[in-house]
């Protein structure tokens, strides 16, 4: 999958013209955009996702993991269930890739409408008349994208130079099944910590934490219990209409 706008630790990198790539497995999450650095999230299972940045020093040098607590400042708050996590935003991208705020900005979840997803990614495959923010920018003058002209993209050569890329396409299936990871990972991290916090005592990492304190923040927790169970589910995914193909 190929993500253009500006919203991640290598923003200046990052345009329309080359995207930053991101793979995933069921674990681990690895971006990477052309010249840059190799972005990694990987879970333990204690503390949950940790973000790791994998540094090429000079020609010859072997690469270095370093672990970037930079990361949570977007990557742990309210978006994220409150604990470390995923997170998938669609933004309104103006001509470089760099989001439009005053239009606001969506977090992507597997419920989300299609209409309000992908804007600062490049999506293909089809998906009938359904319409989705993916593929276009646009300027502050005009604060519009032109969802139609971005829709059912089959390939993206001769759009950008997919030579950089293992693949010509950016899979929306792909991307669905990112989002509902994503959410999924993150009901699960915060379901184990509010495990660890009322019935480990805290733990060595917990230990700073008071009773009182540690109560009130497994009531917290605890409102993602039912969503975890909606998500396993899968109970109030959004409903498509028409059909869904990849590549």
């Amino acid at each position: 999958m190929l993500v253009f706008s500006k919203t991640s630790h290598q923003n200046n990198r990052i345009s329309p013209q080359i995207a930053r790539a991101l793979y995933f497995s069921d674990e681990i999450y690895v971006g990477y955009v052309h010249g840059g650095q190799i972005e990694v999230i990987a879970p333990d299972p204690l503390l949950g996702p940790i973000f790791y940045l994998i540094e090429f020093p000079s020609a010859g040098s072997p690469p270095r993991a370093v672990r970037d607590p930079s990361c949570l400042s977007c990557h742990a708050n309210a978006r994220t269930e409150g604990v470390p996590g995923m997170l998938v935003r669609s933004v309104v991208p103006g001509a470089d890739g760099r989001p439009i705020l005053r239009l606001g900005t969506h977090l992507t979840t597997h419920s989300s409408p299609l209409e309000e997803r992908w804007g600062g990614w490049y999506v293909t495959g089809t998906h009938d008349g359904a319409l989705h923010m993916g593929n276009m920018t646009t300027t502050e003058a005009d604060g519009t994208l032109d969802m139609e002209a971005g829709a059912n993209w089959t390939s993206l050569e001769g759009k950008i130079d997919t030579s950089r890329y293992l693949l010509p396409t950016s899979d929306i299936l792909a991307l669905m099944v990112l989002e509902h990871q994503c959410r999924m990972h993150n009901l699960l991290t915060r379901a184990s910590l509010r495990e660890i916090l009322l019935e480990n005592g805290g733990g060595e990492d917990f230990s700073h934490i008071g009773p009182q304190e540690r109560r009130r923040i497994a009531d917290i927790l605890e409102g993602g219990l039912v969503e975890l169970h909606l998500v396993v589910t899968i109970d109030h995914d959004f409903h498509l209409v028409g059909e869904c193909e990849r590549n």
